[in-house]
């Protein structure tokens, strides 16, 4: 009889232990399955969010280029805001651009255009910067985009005049937008290309 009661006994601890295996491995299911719920909650919410960001992007793409303004194989952007010289240059390259590079009369007279019907009515813009400066080399002036040798040119009557002051190149409003140079530090607006 005591070994009956001793075997009873091990039986039960056996099917405690069981039961306790059981109730480890539902417990180990049930956690597995909610981690599994939130993995996928949490991808699906993913997933929306960057559906929202591509389409932000590409709203953002499609505004941008309805600022910009076409001509032959290039696209120009207009910056009313004033700003220095050099952060025109900045901000043109943020906008995956370079300050303008004009090479002929026609693209000439195709910024000064589009700069005269942007700006003619506000009083206090004196001029736009262009992509030219001497900075390198007084007297020598280049495209600041390629480093190239300004080879067309449109300045006004005794410009450049600036010697080693006046050495960035914008169109002056006051001259017909000719182009003149002056001092880099000036503010004033700017013409982005690309």
């Amino acid at each position: 009889m005591f070994n009956d009661i001793k075997n009873e006994i091990n039986e039960i601890k056996v099917s405690q232990k069981v039961d306790e295996t059981r109730l480890v491995q539902k417990n180990v299911e049930n956690t597995e399955e909610t981690c599994n719920l939130k993995i996928d909650k949490v991808t699906e919410e993913i997933m929306q969010m960057s559906e929202i960001l591509s389409r932000h992007v590409e709203a953002q793409r499609i505004i941008s280029q309805s600022l910009w303004h076409v001509f032959g194989n290039s696209l120009y952007f207009i910056g009313k805001e004033s700003v220095k010289w050099s952060q025109a240059v900045d901000t043109c390259k943020a906008l995956d651009g370079y300050l303008v590079q004009i090479q002929d009369s026609k693209e000439n007279e195709f910024i000064t255009d589009l700069v005269n019907s942007t700006f003619a009515e506000i009083k206090d813009v004196f001029g736009v910067w262009i992509g030219g400066s001497d900075m390198q080399n007084e007297g020598s002036w280049i495209w600041e985009h390629s480093k190239a040798s300004i080879v067309f040119s449109n300045w006004g009557q005794n410009e450049p005049n600036g010697n080693k002051d006046e050495n960035c190149l914008h169109l002056y409003k006051y001259i017909d937008w000719d182009w003149n140079d002056t001092i880099c530090q000036l503010k004033m607006g700017f013409i982005c290309e690309k």
